[in-house]
């Protein structure tokens, strides 16, 4: 998260939004949102998006390794499909909640729900869709006769479900593979035996804190949302980050509940709140992870009122100690802007060596900047 840091960086600043406003379609279920943007060469430009908040989908599997789909008339394609459970996320639940719920209305099933990933509706759409897969899914009950919904739970065979994503006949393929990707059940081979737990499971990070020299590094929390909401603003911090210009509340509850958990639970990263007596100090994420080279990067940021305390440099050793050695990788990459002189300090401090200048690396203030990378080895361990 320091400039330069996440292998995934974006090639330029998001757009800033100068203005917006909300319109409904007639029939009352179709919302639209109108924004009026910034360009990064000055330029303004509007865009009407769908706006229809957060939907999720469910992988629904029994013990016979079932999937369990709904048989329902879908207004688009006008046909009736076979489906996904799925429907949207109310604004006072969790999509873990709206999966459990949608399941049981749709199906009359019940079973052990977790939420594997998110994806986006469209470039032209703010809604953010939620996949999730139930395991042991058993039937408690009929299915709930919803007003302008008409569904009948459908079981077929997890080859048949391949087959049926690859015949395109519903509207969630993509949240239907990015499932069967997450539980490693692509390929038929695959699934001879039950997705049991360990079965389903993909190379994640512990989640347990780190703790050590007064530094914990532990998983963030809702309590921390007003701390993130107010770092984000400032202006050290905007002026480094690719974050959104200006910086809501709205994304400060994105990074703790959803961008968290899902470095997380798609293996490719961890996100640590780095806590001092109680109190947050900063964050320290790891991203980019490559498990079979066994290397990764790190980012962070600190509260500004924590900054120049040496907080970021302990939490910096902590967290590469606990990679290199712990977790048995080889190598740790961090890249820093040129300019940016305070960052450089942390990672020499925290014994990050440096490679050389990556020029044209990454984009500050919708211009290409050189960036210095740094490492740090398993062969650096003192």
């Amino acid at each position: 998260m320091s400039a330069g840091s996440d292998h995934n960086e974006a090639p330029f600043p998001p757009w800033k939004i100068l203005s917006e406003s909300r319109s409904t379609a007639p029939s009352g279920f179709l919302k639209l949102l109108t924004r009026r943007y910034e360009l990064p060469d000055g330029r303004t430009t509007s865009w009407d998006l769908i706006d229809t908040g957060k939907t999720v989908a469910i992988l629904a599997l029994t013990t016979d390794n079932e999937v369990i789909l709904v048989r329902q008339y879908r207004a688009g394609p006008n046909r009736v499909l076979d489906e996904m459970p799925g429907g949207y996320v109310d604004l006072d639940e969790s999509p873990h909640d709206a999966a459990r719920r949608e399941l049981l209305e749709e199906t009359g099933y019940e079973g052990d729900v977790e939420i594997l990933a998110s994806t986006w509706l469209a470039a032209s759409a703010t809604t953010q869709r939620f996949v999730a897969v139930a395991r042991n899914c058993r039937q408690v009950r009929e299915p709930a006769q919803l007003d302008d919904e008409y569904c009948v739970p459908v079981a077929i065979s997890l080859e048949d479900f391949r087959q049926h994503l690859r015949g395109g006949q519903l509207t969630d393929v993509d949240l239907g593979y990015l499932a069967l990707d997450h539980l490693q059940m692509l390929q038929s081979s695959m699934v001879a035996t039950t997705c049991s737990s360990d079965m389903s499971k993909i190379a994640t990070f512990p989640t347990d804190p780190i703790i050590g020299d007064g530094i914990t590094l532990r998983q963030f929390t809702a309590d921390d949302i007003p701390v993130v909401y107010e770092t984000c603003n400032d202006p050290e911090i905007q002026k480094w980050l690719p974050l959104a210009s200006p910086y809501e509340l709205k994304d400060a509850e994105g990074f703790v509940q959803e961008f968290a958990v899902n470095a997380l639970n798609t293996g490719t990263g961890i996100v640590f709140a780095i806590d001092v007596d109680g109190e947050l100090v900063g964050a320290i994420d790891i991203s980019g992870t490559s498990w079979s080279n066994r290397d990764c990067g790190i980012g962070y940021w600190a509260v500004p009122r924590h900054r120049g305390r040496g907080h970021m440099t302990k939490a910096l050793t902590l967290l590469s100690d606990w990679v290199l050695r712990d977790q048995g990788f080889e190598r740790i990459e961090i890249f820093i802007a040129t300019d940016n002189f305070a960052s450089q300090k942390v990672v020499e401090k925290a014994d990050f060596k440096r490679e050389g200048i990556c020029r044209n690396k990454a984009t500050q203030r919708g211009e290409k900047i050189d960036v210095i990378l740094y490492s740090r080895i398993s062969e650096d361990l003192s």
